[in-house]
């Protein structure tokens, strides 16, 4: 039996979800760029542009628990699926970059690659698990 999906539930609740993560990953962004290219800020500025992005990576868990309390179970065991099969692949990808970076000599940035492929990872493990049960 196929099960009806309220579309618009879900859209709103990734639109809010994905706009913290970006609104993370792109702080993030900016403060890495910023302890890069001005190596003498003082201490204390340094300091507050290492935890800048703390506030809406907390936002982003608060929400994501508040919308997976909202779903059924169904919803529920179809996420968590999803987060085990994320949390596997991205930890593959890692290793995998991260041996790349020893063996091409490339720079270390792997949080610029990071986020997006943590969110990407999550949305194809998301459609892969999704298609098992609906």
């Amino acid at each position: 039996a196929r099960r009806e999906i309220d579309q618009g539930k879900i859209s709103g609740a990734v639109g809010t979800f994905a706009g913290w993560f970006v609104t993370a990953a792109i702080i993030t962004g900016a403060a890495n760029i910023a302890l890069r290219e001005f190596p003498s800020l003082p201490v204390v500025v340094r300091g507050a542009l290492a935890v800048v992005s703390i506030p809406p990576l907390i936002a982003m868990i608060v929400y994501g628990l508040r919308v997976v309390r909202r779903m059924d179970e169904l919803e529920r065991r179809i996420q968590l699926e999803t987060l085990g099969c994320a949390f596997g692949v991205l930890g593959l990808l890692l290793v995998v970059y991260g041996q790349a970076q020893t063996a091409f000599k490339l720079t270390p940035e792997p949080w610029t690659v990071v986020w997006p492929m943590m969110y990407c990872v999550y949305a194809g493990c998301l459609v892969v698990v999704r298609r098992r049960y609906v």
